[in-house]
């Protein structure tokens, strides 16, 4: 899940809950973007494929749907 889209001086931060670990394939398409353990790194949303924001959001929270009661 993400948790914000975080405005700093330099770019966005999208946190992503489960990490990016999980999301290797995904995160393998091309853009503009850097990554930490959780966090994906962008100077402008429009510098990454819009897919993989969107992905992220649908794939982190069927993970943590899986992994965690979420009535």
């Amino acid at each position: 899940m993400i948790t914000g889209f975080l405005p700093r001086r330099r770019g966005v931060t999208v946190d992503i809950m489960p990490g990016l670990g999980h999301f290797d394939k995904l995160m393998s398409k091309p853009g503009g973007y850097k990554t930490g353990m959780s966090c994906l790194y962008t100077r402008r949303l429009a510098d990454v494929d819009e897919t993989v924001p969107e992905r992220l959001v649908q794939d982190s929270v069927e993970c943590l749907r899986q992994h965690y009661d979420t009535r």
